[in-house]
């Protein structure tokens, strides 16, 4: 089939001419076997556990891309070798020997060196997991063929499960979390009812037994725990879809009462929380926004968040790595430059395994034609690049104490496509002298 590129982008105005003429190409264009038909993009990051500790794990639609060096390099890891693809999205945690586990569609598995990812639970999809902050514990929320829900818990660090029925029949978990400071203290999330109400749980014995905390969690069909606070157990933060929106609760009596905190147009893909309570949220078409206090929120840029992670005093975020070829970027407390993490370009491959592990033998053919994709995904951006409109501005207005509205969405144009509003010095990751050099331990032969 032939596109016609030009006359498509003549379809659109010149404001919005990069983003309609990268959608045309990317949309149209067929993607690789290994992308699994996904756009590649990047979705989730876990670090830890523990203020020093070097691991880092992205997950992507296309696999996982891991660090064992402090981020100074990462290694791919596809899906192929982790016996899961498509749309699965595998729940991610560390333990306490920097070992990664992962959820899967039949149960969990677990890598020590990421060569090789033994089964450690088989039988129920995982649809989330949590780790306790030293990692000496995972936990982890599935369902039985019989749509019953268990709970999993591993006193080692995720390399064996103990399996805890829920008790409560009728109920469907979605995600759960651990109060750090609060030992045995567990909350999940999920859904009853018909027509469907979401509904929080507690745990005070390691999931041993849950009772329910809240039964209508704020009238949302559906929620989506997002954190604990690091010094109060009964403070949590809950994402609600609404329609095209995405409203960001919190709760300060374990449930029993709620209250806006914000509410964005579009998925709120990341949220972030720091131990002394300050506050990061935001969305592929929200921006970024921050809260000093989880009270009064600011929106601080308009480009698009797909993940966030506060760690030992630094802010991780996923963005879209077609905007200069960067897929993660960290910015330390108190500094104002983000710097590069993950770029596709200089990613290593696959790890470095034996050519017989499972890791290495169904990876390593696939990861020149996956890097290839990935960078002509970001060439094609860059070549179809056009300056943002002028008059792009972020609608940070209040609508009440303690609860804000994201960013106005910019005109139509026909084509589908809306510029994201930037702040006064540029997108962050543009910004000059935004971007640190860092020592890169990294091969410059061609990828295997």
């Amino acid at each position: 089939m032939r596109i016609d590129v030009r006359a498509a982008a003549r379809a659109c105005s010149a404001r919005v001419k990069r983003c309609c003429i990268a959608v045309t190409l990317v949309a149209l264009a067929p993607l690789p076997a290994v992308a699994n038909g996904r756009f590649p993009s990047a979705q989730h990051v876990v670090v830890g556990p523990g203020a020093s500790s070097t691991v880092v794990a992205v997950r992507t639609t296309f696999g996982l891309f891991v660090s064992r060096d402090g981020a100074l390099s990462f290694a791919w890891v596809c899906e192929e070798s982790l016996g899961y693809g498509g749309r699965w999205d595998a729940p991610l945690a560390f333990g306490a020997d920097g070992s990664l586990s992962l959820g899967l569609p039949d149960g969990a598995r677990r890598g020590e060196d990421d060569c090789a990812f033994a089964r450690t639970f088989s039988g129920a999809p995982v649809l989330d997991l949590a780790a306790s902050p030293d990692g000496a514990r995972v936990y982890g929320a599935a369902h039985r063929a019989d749509g019953a829900a268990i709970v999993l818990r591993s006193a080692d660090g995720g390399r064996t499960y103990a399996t805890l029925p829920l008790g409560l029949a009728g109920v469907t978990l979605s995600t759960l979390d651990v109060a750090p400071s609060r030992t045995g203290r567990l909350w999940a999330v999920g859904v009853r009812g018909a027509p469907s109400r979401a509904v929080l749980l507690r745990s005070d014995d390691e999931g041993a037994r849950f009772e329910i905390a809240s039964g209508d969690l704020a009238g949302a069909e559906a929620a989506f725990l997002s954190a604990v606070d690091a010094r109060d157990p009964d403070r949590l933060w809950v994402r609600v879809p609404r329609g095209s929106s995405t409203e960001l609760l919190r709760t300060d009596d374990g449930g029993r009462s709620w209250r806006s905190a914000l509410t964005v147009r579009g998925p709120m893909e990341g949220f972030a929380l720091a131990a002394d309570g300050r506050v990061w949220a935001g969305g592929s078409t929200a921006g970024l926004w921050r809260s000093a206090d989880g009270e009064r929120f600011e929106v601080v840029d308009g480009a698009p968040v797909l993940c966030l992670r506060h760690h030992a005093g630094a802010l991780y975020v996923c963005t879209d790595h077609t905007r200069d070829g960067v897929a993660l970027a960290r910015v330390r407390d108190g500094a104002t430059a983000f710097d590069p993490l993950l770029r596709y370009r200089d990613a290593e491959g696959v790890p470095d395994c034996p050519g017989s592990s499972p890791v290495f033998a169904a990876c390593a053919p696939l990861w020149r034609e996956q890097r290839a994709l990935l960078l002509r995904q970001v060439r094609d951006a860059e070549a179809a690049d056009v300056a943002p409109p002028a008059d792009a501005t972020a609608d940070a207005s209040m609508d009440a104490p303690g609860a804000s509205r994201g960013p106005a969405p910019a005109p139509g144009h026909g084509c589908g496509c809306a510029a994201l509003p930037a702040s006064a010095s540029g997108p962050w990751w543009l910004a000059p002298l935004a971007w640190r050099r860092r020592r890169r331990r990294r091969d410059t032969t061609p990828p295997r």
